[in-house]
């Protein structure tokens, strides 16, 4: 059985750009499609390693556990112009 990207993560980054753009990426915390496991901090190392690689260029980054099949879930990390931020309780 391969790991389908969506419902298989256990997190979800929401970007917005400075130009306007917004993206979506989905954390990938296996190390092979037919992997037999997955491993959270594979994937949040992944996701802090986009985030790294955008800088400045993202405005906003957050990070959130990804409930599949639902708009949002509890959020995880928030990011702004590269820089993590305390989130608001």
């Amino acid at each position: 059985m391969a790991w389908k990207l969506g419902q298989d993560s256990f997190h979800k980054l929401i970007v917005w750009f400075v130009d306007g753009n917004k993206r979506t990426r989905y954390s990938i915390d296996w190390t092979h499609k037919y992997s037999r496991t997955r491993n959270q901090e594979l994937g949040m190392k992944r996701l802090y390693k986009e985030v790294e690689k955008w800088g400045t260029r993202a405005q906003v980054v957050e990070i959130y556990e990804n409930i599949y099949g639902t708009q949002n879930g509890p959020k995880v990390a928030r990011f702004e112009f590269g820089m993590q931020v305390e989130l608001k309780k």
